[in-house]
């Protein structure tokens, strides 16, 4: 998940108007969304190329992304790390799976650092940390259901991809679908349970088995970047669809298979 954490730009899109009527005074016209030439995007699959800064990168749909990156692009990696490193107070999104009794297993728990800003909802967009991964966004509010805005965007400018769910369970971090996500901070570890208090500062408690992955992300020089690598990328994309990445993700191998183009 994904998914942090800082890549996101502001747009300051829309124009209120007004129009004169046939009585001389002046009706309000409706809101005109004047927006760049470019979108906000991410794309997740296997690096099949790189020429100099030009990627070349197939989808997780099938589909070839063109990207590039520069020296101002955050390049980080996911690493496996152990129990050890879940400290208390460590910022943490959890993907859980909940059992018939209600109980809650923890499948990968994402440690997060530098939190800055608020987090999406349902449809998350890629994995990171605030600000320059692709999950989270800037300097907002929390994130709702359907993922919030991000710094002052313009909703009819850019497309909220929502990063780590933002309430108690939100939506699964970095993918599309409904996995209950939850994001907040860690208590105290003992034995295999793990307490999290979530934004609201409700208390929950998973299990933490041999299954669960616990991921953490590290910076990575450019020449990480290998073919028949796992990526993830988020930028601003022209309108040939070339990406100009302002941060990749190289993905464990374990999560090549989650991910999409958007």
């Amino acid at each position: 998940m994904f998914l942090s954490l800082l890549m996101f730009v502001s747009a300051a899109c829309g124009s209120i108007g007004g129009s004169t009527t046939a009585s001389g005074g002046t009706a309000n016209a409706t809101p005109t969304a004047t927006c760049p030439s470019t979108t906000f995007k991410t794309a997740t699959g296997t690096l099949q190329s790189i020429t100099g800064t030009s990627l070349l990168v197939h989808s997780t749909q099938g589909s070839s992304v063109q990207a590039s990156y520069a020296t101002t692009t955050r390049i980080q990696r996911e690493a496996a790390v152990t129990t050890a490193a879940l400290k208390e107070g460590t910022f943490v999104a959890v993907a859980v799976k909940q059992d018939t009794s209600g109980n809650y297993t923890a499948t990968r728990i994402t440690l997060v650092a530098n939190r800055t800003g608020g987090f999406g909802g349902a449809n998350g967009g890629t994995r990171g940390q605030g600000g320059s991964g692709a999950g989270t966004g800037g300097a907002g509010g929390q994130g709702g259901a359907n993922g919030g805005t991000r710094g002052g965007r313009n909703a009819g400018c850019f497309r909220q991809g929502g990063g780590f769910g933002g309430g108690a369970f939100g939506g699964g971090a970095g993918t599309g679908n409904a996995a209950n996500t939850l994001t907040g901070t860690t208590g105290q570890l003992s034995g295999s349970t793990l307490t999290v208090t979530d934004l609201q500062g409700s208390n929950y408690t998973v299990t933490v088995n041999a299954g669960t992955q616990i991921v953490q992300f590290q910076t990575a020089a450019a020449s990480a970047l290998k073919n028949g690598a796992s990526i993830t990328l988020t930028g601003s994309a022209n309108s040939q669809g070339v990406i100009k990445a302002q941060s990749i993700t190289i993905l464990l191998p374990t999560n090549s298979s989650t991910g999409s183009a958007a």
